[in-house]
């Protein structure tokens, strides 16, 4: 598609929008450009760090667990800067509203996987690492795929994740299982570190 035929485009889409709507689409555009911006500084600062590490301390090794830290951590950094900005791209293009519950949860994901590289084990306590499983454990529910159930033929019928029907509420349940035992989890591990954050105060105290 040319230049002309996509500003073309944009006009279609453009017209039809409520003032809210377009307020909305101006909103995110200008977002859109902050976080490209951010991401390229990042980006830059990033191989200007790894370049400098090189040249300066000739030592520089990314199996070191200290350095595979740092390194990672930088990199997940703009990832997450990236999934952001690919988030608001898809609401510029008014594929839907938003609030993307998903997208959201992935970007927390992403942080706590960032979290979890460059986490010192040797002083982390044990309530910071059971809410981060928590946090995990309650993100991955959110992932699971619950087929929506249709009545037809005297029976139940699963559309599954690729639109495909399947004979039976089976696929349903066992979407909610699941989603119930990630659920139960997160919870068993949430109270396990309020519990030892309890046992720390009374140490203390």
């Amino acid at each position: 598609m040319s230049l002309k035929e996509e500003i073309a485009a944009e006009r279609q889409r453009w017209t039809p929008l409520t003032f809210y709507q377009k307020f909305e689409h101006v909103v995110i555009l200008v977002l859109t450009a902050l976080i490209a911006i951010v991401v390229a500084f990042a980006l830059w600062n990033l191989v200007l760090k790894i370049l400098a590490s090189i040249v300066s301390s000739g030592g520089f090794d990314p199996t070191d667990y200290s350095v595979f830290q740092a390194l990672f951590g930088m990199i997940f950094t703009v990832i997450i800067a990236l999934e952001f900005k690919r988030s608001l791209l898809v609401v510029a293009e008014r594929r839907s509203s938003v609030v993307q519950v998903r997208t959201v949860v992935l970007i927390a994901l992403l942080a706590i996987v960032r979290k979890l590289l460059i986490l010192d084990l040797s002083v982390t306590n044990a309530q910071q690492l059971f809410a981060l499983a928590a946090a995990i454990l309650w993100g991955w529910s959110a992932f699971v795929y619950i087929p929506v159930l249709q009545s037809g033929w005297g029976s139940f019928v699963s559309i599954m994740q690729d639109s495909s029907p399947e004979i039976g509420e089976a696929p349903f349940y066992a979407a909610l299982k699941k989603i119930s035992r990630l659920n139960a989890g997160a919870a068993a591990c949430a109270c396990l570190s309020a519990a030892a954050q309890a046992v720390t105060l009374l140490q203390h105290h």
